[in-house]
């Protein structure tokens, strides 16, 4: 399960101060983050969040340097992982059963943002080798049941957009109207 994380700024008196990036990653033992794109020279600190939805419960690293070479340890296993965590299907479902796959780019990149915010973060990626009949599919945790989110999605010039969609089930279906993926 992908955790949602943060590199935080920290102030001269240890205080956390505006967000500089923040992601979701799964976490595996061993595993690595690189964050790249930070002000230089600056004092920052990583924090691993239990739940996006309930940012009190989480672990933070020690503050280092921002563009410094060397490597802090996070002991994420006091996070825990919801039982109740399940995925959300994300589904694009073209109008034809016999989709174009050479009309696709090799990937798609479906973008989400919780609705009234400005900040858009990536979803899923899908693979157009992954087409089954009308649909490609993906899943993911990063929104949640019960959440109002906006969703958009280019593909090769066009657009697709879904704004303030309640999340009322486990698939979230983006239906595609046109006929421009569809074999001739």
């Amino acid at each position: 399960i992908p955790f949602y994380c943060q590199v935080v700024y920290v102030d001269k008196n240890g205080r956390d101060g505006s967000v500089a990036s923040s992601f979701y990653r799964e976490l595996i033992d061993g595993s690595e983050i690189e964050v790249t794109n930070l002000n230089q020279d600056e004092s920052v600190r990583l924090k691993v969040y239990e739940n996006p939805a309930d940012l009190s419960k989480f672990v933070a690293s020690p503050t280092v340097k921002s563009c410094s070479k060397g490597q802090t340890n996070l002991d994420v296993r006091s996070l825990k992982i919801p039982s109740s965590a399940t995925p959300m299907t994300f589904t694009i479902k073209f109008p034809c059963k016999n989709v174009d796959e050479k009309a696709l780019p090799e990937s798609v990149v479906a973008q989400f943002r919780e609705s009234g915010t400005a900040t858009w973060q990536n979803l899923v990626t899908l693979n157009r080798k992954d087409i089954k009949k009308d649909l490609l599919q993906g899943a993911t945790y990063k929104v949640a049941y019960g959440k109002r989110y906006d969703l958009r999605v280019k593909v090769l010039g066009f657009n697709f957009e879904q704004s303030n969609l309640l999340l009322d089930k486990n698939d979230w279906l983006v239906p595609i109207r046109g006929k421009e993926f569809c074999k001739k």
